[in-house]
């Protein structure tokens, strides 16, 4: 089973998210993977929102099933920054409730340091601070925030 979360819309009318990619600290991507504005008539923000990674770790996919039967897909290619060289990875519990989510959730991170050194996951907002960010080589953070 993918990993995912169910949404019932009361986090806001927007959902986005986000993949960031650092290098000793410094951001050097900010791509938008998914985003998804509730239509009010359809009340479309009710859903099972679902991601995963490819085995060959070469393809980031998301998709947002919505209560009326309306499934939105998007996907990310991860080729370049060769995730299958990196040091290791750790993810977010599955099955949590929307509800239970701060405005900004991390998904996903990956890290990548020289020494073999590994951060742990966090679910906590400090993932997104500075110094805990500047902590790895290399480093992905890929989230969902609602608005």
């Amino acid at each position: 089973e993918k990993p995912g979360f169910e949404i019932n819309n009361d986090k806001g009318k927007e959902m986005t998210v986000f993949l960031d990619y650092y290098e000793k600290g410094e951001l050097k991507k900010h791509d938008e993977v998914f985003s998804m504005i509730q239509d009010e008539q359809k009340n479309d923000m009710n859903g099972v929102f679902h991601w995963g990674i490819s085995e060959d770790s070469k393809k980031l996919s998301v998709s947002f099933d919505t209560l009326n039967g309306a499934v939105m897909k998007s996907g990310y290619d991860l080729t370049e920054l060769k995730l299958n060289d990196w040091t290791g990875a750790s993810f977010a519990m599955p099955g949590e409730r929307q509800s239970e989510l701060p405005k900004k959730h991390l998904l996903a991170k990956f890290v990548d340091n020289k020494d073999g050194s590994l951060s742990s996951y966090s679910d906590k907002q400090d993932e997104f601070k500075s110094e805990r960010i500047q902590e790895n080589d290399r480093l992905i953070l890929f989230y969902v925030e609602f608005k």
